[in-house]
């Protein structure tokens, strides 16, 4: 089960083969999450990673082999084929049999897929996955980094002198990323670690 602890309607989770740093999600009654980072580090306290609105499943559909149809509660769907984390981690080797994977299901809010045998992946790596296997590297290393650094869309698009909507098409994968905006925010994070 990916909920650690539950209070009242707000809920800490984590979520197995979720994108790095290691961080725990907390999610809030009106579906807000905040991302806490480096819970593990040495005599360091968590860091915020967000606090937005989560990236949510609406439904999830078993498509054939190791494939899931998902929707997104923005209204968009994507085909994620799941071949190879279920066939090299081994925390998910109850999936390789096939009846077992079909059997996913739309996890508690829809922050995550689920399987019997409490097995899960969260929705912001399953947002991931998608662009990752159509060659949209760009997109995810821009949603890797506003995910590191706590960033809404508002707060990215002002580092990076950008509109607001520009980075909401760069962040849905609807748009390539350019070169100059990837070097914008390493030279962001550049300018961040140096203060």
């Amino acid at each position: 089960m990916p909920t650690v602890k539950r209070f009242d309607r707000s809920g800490i989770e984590m979520y197995f083969g979720d994108h790095p740093p290691l961080y725990f999600h907390v999610i809030t009654r009106i579906n807000e999450r905040i991302a806490v980072a480096n819970v593990f580090g040495r005599g360091r306290r968590g860091n915020k990673m967000s606090e937005t609105k989560a990236i949510r499943i609406s439904s999830v559909k078993y498509i054939d082999g190791f494939t899931l149809r998902l929707r997104w509660v923005n209204g968009t769907v994507t085909p994620v084929d799941l071949r190879e984390p279920v066939h090299r981690l081994k925390g998910l080797k109850p999936l390789r049999d096939e009846a077992v994977f079909a059997s996913a299901k739309k996890g508690e809010g829809g922050h995550s897929v689920v399987w019997p045998g409490d097995l899960d992946l969260g929705a912001d790596r399953l947002w991931e996955m998608p662009l990752e296997q159509q060659g949209r590297q760009d997109a995810v290393k821009f949603l890797r980094w506003r995910w590191r650094y706590g960033s809404s869309l508002s707060q990215a698009a002002e580092a990076l002198g950008i509109s607001r909507r520009q980075l909401a098409y760069y962040a849905s994968g609807t748009h390539v990323v350019p070169r100059t905006v990837l070097l914008a925010c390493k030279g962001w994070e550049a300018e961040q670690k140096a203060a």
